[in-house]
């Protein structure tokens, strides 16, 4: 039986878009870093590819430590190995999967130490952008304390807490952590209490970047910490 889920599908609402984009009259594109400026598929279809992909690897469609066989994907996709292959390269650029010489690529393991060391590493970025005096140029966006898609919501307010120090490359830390940690948001509610509630105060308090906003975000991180083994053992 296939470890690879079938028919899942959906936008992502992090960086999926940002592809390299094809060269003026080719169609196609190319992976800066890689080996004589590899050719990569026409974006039409990598671009849905990719964004596929991601999602379900940041969902944890696949166990820890899997091998993640481009063939086996390409036919369950529909589309043929060479999308496949861009798109588990930009993921492994990402961080979001691992590629070993020899090996091809895997599914990353999440550890106790290594969640905690993301959850402090994203504190202290967070700290960073509101220890600036800086407002959000974004309209208001508290809604009710119900969320449809809490990993989505609180990865989007923290992108924009992230954007408000002006700085693209916090703001890009901070969106490339999120992506690592959706599993882990996934799955908080079975753990924490009120995490619905917990994300609209935090919005509120981010609409009117009060003096206490500082304050909730850490209790914020400091939650998750203290519970970072169970966190852990349920994306196990």
């Amino acid at each position: 039986m296939s470890v690879y889920p079938a028919g899942r599908s959906g936008a992502c609402p992090y960086s999926c878009d940002r592809l390299p984009q094809a060269r003026s009259g080719t169609g196609r594109s190319r992976i800066r870093g890689s080996p004589a400026w590899q050719v990569m598929s026409p974006s039409q279809v990598l671009q849905p590819t990719y964004q596929r992909l991601k999602r379900e690897v940041m969902q944890g469609g696949w166990p820890q430590n899997t091998r993640l066989e481009a063939m086996r994907i390409a036919d369950d996709y529909g589309v043929s190995m060479t999308p496949v292959r861009d798109s588990l390269n930009l993921l492994a650029g990402e961080g979001l999967i691992i590629s070993q010489a020899g090996e091809g690529y895997r599914t990353k393991v999440v550890t106790e130490r290594s969640l905690a060391a993301m959850l402090g590493i994203h504190a202290t970025l967070i700290g960073v952008a509101v220890a600036r005096d800086a407002r959000l140029p974004v309209k208001k966006q508290v809604d009710s304390p119900l969320s449809t898609n809490y990993p989505d919501e609180i990865g989007a307010l923290f992108q924009q807490i992230a954007a408000s120090a002006v700085n693209p490359v916090l703001a890009e830390f901070v969106e490339r952590l999120g992506d690592r940690l959706y599993q882990c948001r996934a799955h908080e509610h079975l753990i924490l209490p009120r995490i619905d509630e917990e994300l609209h105060e935090l919005k509120k308090e981010t609409e009117l970047w009060s003096g206490r906003l500082g304050d909730a975000l850490d209790e914020y991180h400091q939650r998750r910490i203290k519970n970072v083994a169970q966190l852990a053992a349920l994306i196990a």
